[in-house]
Parts: C-alpha cells; structure tokens; sequence
C-alpha cells in the first residue's frame, strides 16, 4: 500500500517538474533574449524620457544572466550621458544546489561610466531615481516597537553558516566618474572592488581588493611599482578644476587595499597608496608626490587590532608615521600608542599654502611627537591616563601682506599623569611686524595645568592652575613704543566654574578664582605720553563669574610720566595707586584707597557701601581725603593749554564723609528743578517756590543720611595777570545734616597785589537751614587796602551781616555794618522785609502799587574824618570832621519813605579847580548841625505825588515824589510851630564858618530847616555876606505840576555894594545898603514866573546910579541923584517887569510937601522887562538842572 502511494507521488511530482519545465520552456521560447531586451531598452527609455541602447541580453536559467553594454543619454534638462557599463554578469551553479551548496561563480559590473550634472534644472541623479521609483504603496501599520534589550553588553561569538557558501568573483569596475557643476568639474578613471569568498559553519574565507588603477596589466601596459598592492596596470587619473579650486589640478595615484581574512577572528589589511600631483595654475607649483603604508591586523573574537604600521608621506620633508594596539573593541574599547610622529618642512609646502593665500611666504620646520600612551573609552580610565605629546615650530618665516614674523620658535609640551594634564606653551620670534606695528625679541611662556576627572564625567573638583608669561625687548608702531615689556600673571580657578559654564550656568563655588597680574616696562612713548618705569600688580579673587561676590587690590606705581607735547603737558612724575576692595552682592567694601603723584596729589579713601548697586546705597563711614601737598606741582598734572598763565604755591585739603541711606536717584530729581518753558516770570518765579517748599519738606521730616564735605588751602602764593597774592588760607565746609545744610567759609589773605594792594583780608560765612529758616552770617576785616583813586590807603576796615528768613515769612537783616576807621566810613543797616518770597513770586513789583511790598530798614551812613583836611580821592576834593546820614526806611501801601536827617560835626570840605589860568577854590568850613529829612516815594500816578520818571518797568511805570498841595510862595506850607522856633529846637540846625563857592564868601552860616513832601523849609537862615548880614527864612519846593517853587523873606544889614566890581565903588559909607526883601520864583514846564517886593533903607546915591546905569546905560534915570539923599528905595517885580520908586531929601524943600530941587520923579522906574536878562542867564540853569530832575522832557 504505501508503495502504491510511494510511486503515486513520485509519479505525480515528476508530472509536475516535466509540467514547470514545459511552462518555463515556452515563456523561454515567447520571451526570448531579443523581444527582452526590446521591452527592457522601452520601457527605460520610457520612463526616463532619454535615449537608452542596451547591446545584448542573456538569459538563461541554469546558468545566469549577462547584460551589456548599456548606455543611458542624457536626461531632458542636462547635456552628459547619464550613465553607462561594459558588462554586468551575474552566474549560478545549479548543480552544486542538489549538493546543497551555493556557488556563485561570478557578480559583475564592469566598465561603468557614470556622471553626475548639476545645473539650474538640478541633479541628474535625482531625476534618474525619481522616474525609477516604483509606484507609492499605502503606509503599513506600525508593529509595536519591540523591547529594549539590555544595556549589558556580551562577549562577541563567531556566527555559523548552514550550508556551504562560495562566490567566486565579484568585481566592481568604474572606468570613469565625473562631477559637472558651473564652478567644478571632477574627473577619476579606473578604480573598483574585488573580492572572493568561500565559507562553511565557522570557517570562512576573505580575500577583497579595493584599489585605484587597473589590478591587471593589459596589452601595452607596464608594470606598477611593487609597493601598491594588487595595481600592476594604469594609475588612476584624477582631474580637477574650476572656479573653486586654485588651477587645474592632475593627479596620477595607485592605491591598493587588501583584506584577508580566515575566519570572522583573524582579519589582516594592507594599504599602498602612490599619488603625483600637478597643480597648472599662474603660481607654477612644482609636482608633489604623497604615498602611504597602513598595515593592520585584527582578532575580533579577541576584540584586538594591532596598527603596526601608518605612514603618510608628502614630499620630500613631511611625514606622519602612526603606530597603536587596540583591545576590548566590542566591550571596553582601549587604544595604546606607541609611535605617534608628524615632521614637516614648510618651506615645501610654501607653493601649495600660497596657492590658496596669495603672496605668503613661509619656511621653517614643524614637527609632532609622543611618548607611547593608552587611551581607553572608559572616562574615568581615560582621565587618569598618562600622555606626553609635544608640538614644536621652529625658525619659523612667515611673511604675508603687512605680516612678517622672522624667526618664531613655538612650543606646546602637553602631558597628563594621576588625573592631572599640564599644558607648556613656550613661543619666542625675532621680530614680529604686522599692520604698521612691530615687537622685537619677544618671548611668551604660558603654562595650565588642571584636573582631568570633571572632562571625562567624574568628579568636579580642584583646580585649574594657570601662568602667563609675556617679555619684549621692543614694541611700537604709529601709537609709540614700548622698551623692555614684562607681564606675568598667574591665576587659579574653580574647575566647577567650567563645568558650570559648560551646562550654561552661572558659575559659582565656595572657593575663589585667584588672580595675580603684574606688569612692568622701562618706559612707554607716544605722541601724547611718555611713562618710564611703570609697574603694575593686581591681585583678586572671585566666587563668582558675575562678579557678585569679589576682592582685588590693586598696586601700580610710576616714576615719570609726562603728557606732551606743547602746551597741553602734564607731569605725573613718580606716582603710585594702591587700592583694596571687596564686593559681596551689592555690598562694596573699600578697604583703602590711596593714590600719589608728583609728591604733590594723595588722594586716600575707605568706607563701606551697602546696596550699592541700588537707587539707595548705605554708606557707612566713608571717607574721602584729595590732599595737593604742593599746589605748584599739583599744576603740572592739569594740562597746561587748560590752565590761565599762573604761578602757585601752597597746600589744599580736600574732606569728605558720608553716612546713612543716600537714595541718589530721587535726590539727583529732586536735585534740579524742573525746567520752565515759559516765559511768564510768575509761572517760573512758582516753580521755584514749589521747589524750595520740597527741600523744607524733605528737610523737616529728616535726612536719611548726613554729610561733610571740607575744603582747605593753607599758605597758597598765587601769581597770575588777574591777580597776584601771598598767603591765603581757605576753610569751607559743607554738612548735610539730617534737618538741614550748613555751611562755613573762612578766608584769610596776607598780601593781595593785584587787582587791588591789600593786606590782612580776612571772610567769615556761616549759612544754615533748618525747619524752614535759613540763616546767613558775613563778617569780613581787612588790615590795609590801597587801591586807586583812594588817596590813603583802608585801614582796620570790617564788615558784618546777619539776616534770618523763614521760607514763606519774614525776611530780618538783623545786622548789616560796614567799618573803616581809617579814612573813617561807617555804613549800619537793620530791619525787616515782610514776606518777600510772596511779593516776588506773585511779581508785586509789576503790579500798581506794589501789593506786597511791606518793609521797615534802620540805617545809618557816615563818614568820621581825621580834624586836618586831606584827599579821600586823588584830585578830589578835602575832607575832614563828620557826616552821617541816618533814618528810617518804610516801605507799605506802595510807599517807600525815609524819614532821619543828615547830621554833621565840625565838617571842613575844600576843592581847588584850574580854569584856564584862574584857581578857584570851593569851601566848607566847619559845618555842624542837623537837617531833618522826611521823603516818600510812589511807583504809581498818585493825586499827592509828582511824576519824576515814566516808562519804568516796576509799579504803574512812574516814579512819583509825595509833595505837599501848599504853595511855598503862600507861606501856609511853613507855619511856624513851636518845635520849629530856635527856642524850641530839641537839634541844632547846620551852621557853618564859611563857605566859599566861586565868586560868593559866606561866613557865619546858620540854617533852621527840614525836607519835608518835596520841600526844603527854611525857618531861619542867618550868614554874613558881602561885608553884612542876611537873616530870614527860605523854602524851595517841588510841586505836585512839576513845577520847582522858591520863597524866601530876608533882611539885609550893611551889606557893601563895593563887593560887585560891575558898580566900580570905593568902600565906605555911600557902598552900604540895608534892605528887606520877600521874593518868590516859579520855574514849570510851560511856564515862568519871578515875584519880587523889596525895601531898601539904606543906600548911598553913587551906590544907586550906579545901579541904575546897569540898567540904563544912557544914565538918563541917574540924573542929579548925586544932588539928593535917597531915603527910601521901593522895588517889586511882577510878570517879569521891573518897577521902582524913590523917597528923597533934596537940597531944597517946602516944608511939608515933597517939592523940593532937583526935583526927582519918585516913580522912577515902570516895567523895565526882565524877560531877556531871565532867558540869557536863568533859564539854562533851569533846563540844565531842574527839568531833568522833574522830567519835563517826558511829561504829558
């Protein structure tokens, strides 16, 4: 039975191969070589849109498949052949199957020649791939992903083959390749890939060949050089050129890589590698030949490589040789060196170096080496590993453009040892020039040394220590020159710091950056400065990057340094600068501060600043001291174009001192007041109210902080064109205490030259506000001042001031003196100014009547002579006894009024002035007494004033005088009181010996009077004149028209007519004249008027006719007046007319009756006009004097 089923399958499977086989024998005979390659060349060519030839197609299933040649044309859009090959073959054993073995005698693809376009269309390639690529399919549903397997790793095992595998042959042939692009084009001939291999379980075969140049040799070809590996025919061509690459560069090259391998376990590599290179370009470079030798051999199930051999060779003169073991490569992977070289002649790289730097010049020797080391992939392995690596240049040349360095030696020596890495750089050159600058025989040593754990994952800790070393013998350029340069600076840091930068943090540790720095030169010139011996060092450490918690000092010193040339030169010889500080977030602490120069300038300082940073920073005890021990040298650091021509000499001290919160910001707004656009005088007079009322407030409710600042001179001689002077000495000194300023000001002045000759000067100022009230203090002394045109010099002169005001209240000049004992001058001044700040700010002095204008002043002004007359003045006039001036000043309901009077004693005043060849003299001798004065003053047109000015910029425009409704010349204006009677008097009126003014003599002056309402009321007036007396009363006035009014009623008493050289008269009885007069004169804008009654009782008759010949030459109303005694002279002036009659005793008479001989016309004189004698000789004394005092010029 099971036979009958046996044969039955047999017979059935056997039916169905003899079936297959007659299926696959007539596809064979339908799709035949030709109709396949037809549809293959068709479809391609359809897809592709190109032009595809394919040579022959070879099917066959028993043995394999053989293609070839095919050529694909350019794609639509490109101009090369996309792609072509000779031949691909690919061939199986069928037999060696039922053997169960694979055997495949041959894989190939060879000639292929294949090009890759680039242009504006885009890649050929690209468009190749993308008209092959298949149809999309519809996306699968992803599979869960699988689960991660163990990090663990497991050691390596040798896979195992089922059956037994053979492939014979695979060769991969390329006969050319080439890359077109606008700015390249790349072209490489004859390379490929061999290989064969046979394998079974666990043994397997490798032989593969990799290589540039044919493998083979081909009829007319030569043999290669033995050294390559498997080239013995053709080297491969490499061309390049275009825009992007320097010339057209051709190299011919051989390169053989060959693997071996029996089994998985054992694998062993060989590389030869020849090339010669030619670069065809304007530069010329000469050929270059390169070869290289690597040989390798691996046990990968022992996880071990062996490198023992790498070499790379240029030229003649550069050469890089490697030699390294390797194990664990699958689990730990370790890397030993023991032979790491690279040695290079620059000089022959000079031509291809210059190729891509144009004009470079470059020679010199540069070589790499190290000592065997381990490099293992475990970090901490890796950071604990032990290396010794050195990079030396040497007599290096390198000349580009404006860089030209001779002779550089350059050295890095880097070595690491128990998780410690040192790095050495030692670099010294001749001569280094670059951009107009150059240094000579400089020298630079820099050395690191740090931890290796925090780069390699281990611990972060220690510290990265460091130095720098920097010498130059030389060192200038346009800026200046440098001599004999020396820096050295050494610093440690936090290796956390690093680590901490690296992951974008802000570094900060528990210990500090450490920093030394110090830096030292022979001297140092440039246009501006020249510095000799300067000398810097710098310390500082720092627990954080930003600075927040750091401290430095800081020492530097120079002996000369001189800012020139030319008048802007300045002299720092021999300073030094020490400075100790530390920051701790916002808190500064500056231990000291000291800074000296020219042995003239100390500037010192200390004190603590907290928050510091803030808008209120605390301080707390800070001190500054400036000190210019010599003021003369102190000037030398001030350049000298910045300074007046001067010569000085002393000392100066400057102090300051700070405590408490400052909130500089607010105060710094505060500080200014805001600035006012219009251009309203109220609206800024306003402002400024508001800012002074915004210091009271401040000031009431307390400073947070106080302040001292001092300034001192002491001994200071200053001589410059403005002034010269010796010995002055200077304390100003400012506290800003919590409820207010104070401040002080003291100076003192032996000898002052110019402007003015002075000695002994000496200020005192005191000035204080506090709850509210500002207090001002002055006094001031001078020993002696001579000055022109003082004709003796001041001696023991002072003066002093005190007031007090209350912001928004009364302003008290508690005190104002002025004291000059000699020539002798005394000024006393006390009162109050009610409100002034109101009046100024709502501009009371614009507004009629001045609201607002309320004060009450005492004074006294004075002058206290020597008894012997002298010059106050050169050229002036001579003094001697006392004056003064002394009242009251008001000032209310728009009135300003005096009210005190002028007292003198023994006053003596003489003047001597040449006219032509005639001296005049004007004296005053004796003047004692008091004249009482009572004046008022209005701004605005009153009904009780008389407008002296107009168009004035204060009150209504108008200056006005109080004057009184009365008229003088009625006599009402003057009654006569008792306190004004001589009886009465509690004062002496003025009374002088004599006074002489011009051609007039007086002697024995006595006046009674008063100014009063624009009047001076004589009550009694007595002098001695023209050999008699004169006695009465006067008054002169001011009238509210702006008239001048004058009344006077004297008595004349033997006054001698024989005075007037115009009556041509001998002295004697007949000169005498006694006579009562009243006259009254009034001078106004429009108008004149001269009243006159006079009664002469006495005058000689040649005394009169010579009067009257003045008035009537002819002498025809002097007639026979010889032959009469005149008893009685009439005379009166009315409208400017003279009229006069006689009374007579003739020589002949009737008794009772005035018939006598001669007979005289007692109506002698009628209307005699004075007009002309008044304008000729009255009126310029009017329009000279009197009109611009009234303002008749200006009046309506």
């Amino acid at each position: 039975m099971l036979r009958r089923v046996a044969a039955a399958v047999g017979i059935a499977a056997g039916a169905a191969c003899l079936l297959t086989v007659a299926v696959l024998v007539c596809l064979r005979l339908y799709f035949n070589d030709g109709r396949l390659r037809s549809m293959v060349q068709d479809d391609l060519a359809g897809r592709l849109q190109a032009s595809v030839e394919i040579g022959d197609l070879s099917i066959s299933l028993l043995s394999g498949i053989e293609l070839g040649p095919l050529r694909i044309g350019p794609l639509p859009g490109f101009e090369h052949d996309t792609v072509a090959f000779q031949r691909l073959a690919l061939h199986w054993s069928t037999l060696s199957l039922l053997r169960l073995r694979v055997v495949i005698p041959e894989v190939a693809l060879e000639g292929i020649e294949l090009t890759v376009e680039e242009n504006d269309h885009g890649r050929n390639m690209d468009a190749l791939l993308l008209a092959l690529r298949p149809p999309a399919k519809p996306e699968p549903e992803p599979e869960p992903e699988p689960e991660p397997e163990s990090d663990e790793k497991k050691p390596l095992e040798q896979p195992s083959l089922p059956v037994y595998v053979e492939l014979q042959r695979l060769a991969i042939t390329v006969s050319s390749f080439r890359v077109v692009r606008s700015d390249l084009n790349f072209a490489i001939d004859r390379f490929g890939v061999e290989a064969a291999f046979v394998g079974q379980a666990k043994w397997m075969n490798l032989d593969l060949w990799v290589g540039l140049g044919d493998r083979t040799v081909e009829d007319g070809d030569s043999e290669s050089d033995a050294l390559v590996v498997g080239t013995l025919g053709h080297p491969s061509r490499l061309t390049l050129t275009g825009a992007a690459v320097p010339g057209e560069v051709k190299v011919e090259q051989r390169l053989g890589i060959a693997v071996k391998s029996g089994g998985l376990g054992n694998i062993e590599l060989q590389l030869d590698w020849l090339a010669d290179a030619v670069v065809e370009n304007e530069q010329n470079l000469p050929p270059v030949h390169a070869s290289s030798v690597i040989e390798v051999s691996a046990d990968l199930l022992a996880q071990s490589a062996t490198l023992s051999r790498l070499l790379l060779g240029v030229g003649e003169g550069t050469r890089i040789e490697v030699a390294a073991k390797m194990e664990k490569l699958l689990t730990a992977p370790q890397v030993r060196v023991d032979l790491f070289e690279i040695a290079s002649d620059l000089g022959e790289l000079e031509p291809f170096v210059a190729a891509f730097v144009r004009g470079l010049e470059l020679s010199g020797g540069l070589s790499v080496s190290a000592k065997p080391f381990l490099l293992a992939a475990d970090k901490h392995d890796l950071a604990y590993t032990s290396a010794n690596l050195a990079v030396v240049l040497a007599d290096v040349r390198v000349k580009l453009k404006d860089l030209d360095v001779a002779d550089l030696n350059f050295g890095v020596h880097l070595t690491s040892e128990a998780g410690k890495a040192n790095v050495a750089l030692e670099t010294s050159a001749v001569s280094v020039a670059a951009a107009g600058q150059l240094i000579r025989d400089l020298d630079v040593g820099l050395n690191i040394r740090a931890p290796m754990t925090p780069w390699f994952g281990g611990e972060v800790a220690g510290d990265i220590d460091s130095t720098l070393r920097v010498r130059a013998n030389a060192a200038g350029g346009s800026w200046g020159r440098v001599n004999r340069l020396r820096l050295d600076m050494d610093m440690s840091t936090p290796a956390s710091w690093v680590d901490d930068l690296v992951m974008k943090k802000r570094p900060s540790t528990p210990n500090p950056l450490v920093a030394n720095l110090r830096v030292l030169f022979a001297n140092i010139t440039t246009p501006k400065v020249k510095v000799d011996g300067f000398n810097l060092q710098l310390g500082a450490r720092a627990w954080d990057m930003a600075g927040e918690r750091v401290d430095a000092k800081l020492v530097t010193s120079f002996p000369a340094v001189n800012v020139l040339p030319g008048p802007g030169a300045v002299d720092l010889t021999g300073t030094s600068l020490q400075l100790i500080v530390s920051r701790d977030g916002q808190r500064i602490d500056l231990e000291k501060l000291s800074l000296s120069t020219s042995d003239a300038l100390v500037i010192e300082g200390s004190g603590l600043i907290d928050q510091a940073l803030g808008s209120a920073p605390r301080f707390d005890d800070f001190v500054l001291r400036i000190a210019v021990t010599d003021l003369a040298r102190a000037l030398n650091l001030a350049p000298k174009n910045s300074l007046p021509q001067l010569t000085v000499a002393g000392k100066a001290e400057l102090r300051l001192r700070i405590d408490g919160v400052v909130p500089h910001k607010s105060l710094a707004k505060q500080a200014m007041p805001t600035k006012i656009e219009s251009a309203d005088m109220a609206v800024r007079l306003q402002a400024l109210a508001q800012y002074l009322d915004g210091w009271e407030a401040a000031f009431r409710s307390g400073m947070p902080f106080v302040a001292n600042i001092d300034l001192s001179l002491l001994g200071v001689d200053l001589e410059m064109p403005q002034a010269s002077l010796s010995g002055l000495g200077l304390d100003f000194g400012i506290a800003l205490e919590k409820n207010g300023p104070r401040i002080t000001l003291t100076t003192a002045i032996n000898e002052l030259r110019t402007p003015v000759n002075a000695k002994g000067l000496r200020n005192d100022l005191t000035f204080s506000f506090s709850d509210g009230t500002f207090k001002l203090g002055l006094s001031s002394e001078i020993e002696f001042l001579e000055q022109k045109p003082l004709a003796k010099p001041v001696q023991n002169a002072s003066a002093n001031l005190a007031l007090t005001y209350r912001l928004g209240g009364d302003l008290s000049l508690d005190n104002f003196g002025v004291r000059a004992p000699e020539p002798g001058f005394s000024f006393d001044a006390s009162g109050v100014i009610a409100k002034p700040l109101r009046f100024v700010l709502t501009q009371g002095w614009t507004s009629p009547g001045m609201p607002g204008l309320t004060a009450a002043l005492r004074w006294n002004a004075g002058i206290f002579l020597a008894d012997e007359l002298s010059q106050l003045t050169e050229g002036g006039p001579e003094l001697s006894g006392a004056a003064s001036i002394a009242g009251n000043v008001r000032a209310e309901n728009g009135l300003i009024a005096f009210d005190g009077g002028l007292t003198t004693d023994e006053l003596n005043f003489r003047k001597k002035e040449t006219v032509g060849t005639e001296t005049r003299t004007t004296l005053l001798e004796d003047l004692s007494g008091t004249l009482p004065i009572d004046i008022k003053f209005a701004f605005d047109p009153r009904d009780d004033t008389t407008i002296l000015r107009r168009n004035l910029k204060i009150g209504s425009g108008v200056l006005a005088l109080v004057t009184s409704a009365d008229d003088v010349r009625k006599r009402p204006a003057r009654p006569a009181f008792y306190d004004r009677l001589r009886s009465y008097r509690k004062n002496p009126g003025l009374t002088a010996h004599r006074i002489i003014a011009g051609p007039i003599n007086i002697a024995d002056f006595e006046l009674e009077g008063r100014i009063d309402d624009g009047m001076l009321l004589v009550d009694w007036l007595a002098l001695h004149v023209l050999g008699g007396d004169v006695n009465g009363n006067m008054a002169l006035q001011i009238g509210r028209d702006a008239s001048a009014r004058a009344d006077f009623g004297l008595k004349v008493s033997n006054l001698d007519a024989s005075y007037f050289e115009a009556l041509n008269l001998q002295p004697g009885s007949d000169s005498e004249l006694n006579a009562d007069m009243q006259l009254s004169f009034l001078a106004a804008p429009q108008g004149r008027d001269l009243t006159m009654y006079m009664n002469v009782t006495k005058i000689g008759s040649k005394t009169f006719e010579r009067f009257l010949l003045l008035i009537d030459p002819t002498g025809a109303m002097g007639a026979q007046l010889w032959l009469v005694k005149i008893d009685e002279v009439r005379t009166w002036i009315k409208f400017e007319n003279l009229n006069m009659d006689l009374d007579v005793s003739t020589i002949i008479r009737i008794p009772g009756t005035n018939i006598g001989y001669p007979n005289i016309n007692r109506e002698l004189l009628r209307g005699y006009p004075l007009g002309d004698y008044l304008d000729a000789y009255a009126q310029p004394q009017i329009d000279k004097a009197i009109a611009p005092l009234l303002g008749w010029n200006h009046a309506e």
